[in-house]
């Protein structure tokens, strides 16, 4: 159990720090965050945020198994995988640049991936922390 509980803090931190780098991604104008033109500022935040979403699989595969053994709740697992799926599709060089410019453009559809997910990270993170 006590191994559960470090893959669910590691997740946790991990989805903080994703948090941060979409943010940091929202950040400045509108000619800064230009799809076609990038400042350098920008371009970092999205290299910040590819690297914390290639940290974050990880924790994800490692808590989703700890999880489905411990738990067994089957409709949370499924809700909590189909809400971060798409973080996959970044491994993909096309794709990636596609939600690249959806996320500059502040696209509502693709954010409201990013927060169906921090939402459904976050009741799954109180569901482990109250069976402790």
């Amino acid at each position: 159990m006590s191994e559960f509980i470090s893959y669910s803090e590691q997740l946790a931190k991990q989805i903080h720090v994703l948090r941060l780098c979409l943010k940091d991604c929202g950040k400045g104008s509108v000619w800064e965050r230009n799809p076609y033109l990038r400042s350098s500022k920008v371009k970092k935040s999205l290299v910040a945020l590819h690297e914390s979403i290639e940290r974050i699989i990880p924790c994800l595969m490692l808590f989703t198994a700890q999880y489905t053994k411990e738990v067994k709740d089957t409709h949370a697992m499924q809700r909590f995988y189909h809400s971060y799926a798409f973080l996959y599709d970044f491994n993909d060089g096309i794709k990636k640049e596609e939600y690249d410019h959806l996320i500059l453009i502040q696209n509502q559809e693709m954010l409201l991936k990013f927060q169906n997910f921090f939402y459904q990270s976050e009741r799954i993170l109180q569901d482990v922390k109250q069976t402790r």
